[in-house]
């Protein structure tokens, strides 16, 4: 009995790591096709204005959702998107979150950033960038 469980359990692990490796290739040959996405650059992409103003452009731009007031929902939330060649905001996806309400109140803002950032360079090259974005969710007292 054991070793029929064993067997079974195998036959599934091999299904799964092919099933798996076949998507990641075909996940490849489509990225290779599209335009390279760095993580480090010579010159990171930044808030046109520098950070002081990202600070104050996130607080000003920010509205807490009512639900997330109610339920005392606070907390740190991180946002990867693409910073393209011109500044844009590319794909804003939650890495981090904390309650659907306050992730998608993060994505509204980031978005709202878009065309707001000089772009990344590689080589002297402006390139797209990914930038993980950490917003701090906090209820005053």
């Amino acid at each position: 009995m054991f070793k029929l469980f064993k067997i079974r359990f195998l036959l599934c692990f091999v299904a799964l790591a092919t099933s798996i490796t076949g998507y990641s290739q075909s996940e490849n040959t489509e990225t290779q096709s599209e335009e390279k996405v760095f993580q480090i650059v010579d010159e990171m992409p930044f808030f046109k204005e520098g950070d002081a103003a990202m600070f104050k452009y996130l607080a000003e731009n920010i509205k807490y959702p009512a639900s997330a007031t109610e339920n005392k929902e606070q907390g740190l939330i991180f946002v990867s998107f693409i910073v393209g060649k011109s500044g844009e905001v590319i794909n804003p996806v939650i890495l981090q979150g904390v309650s659907e309400s306050l992730n998608a109140e993060a994505i509204r803002v980031v978005e709202s950033m878009d065309k707001k950032w000089n772009p990344g360079k590689q080589n002297g090259e402006i390139v797209k960038v990914r930038y993980n974005l950490p917003i701090r969710f906090t209820l005053g007292k």
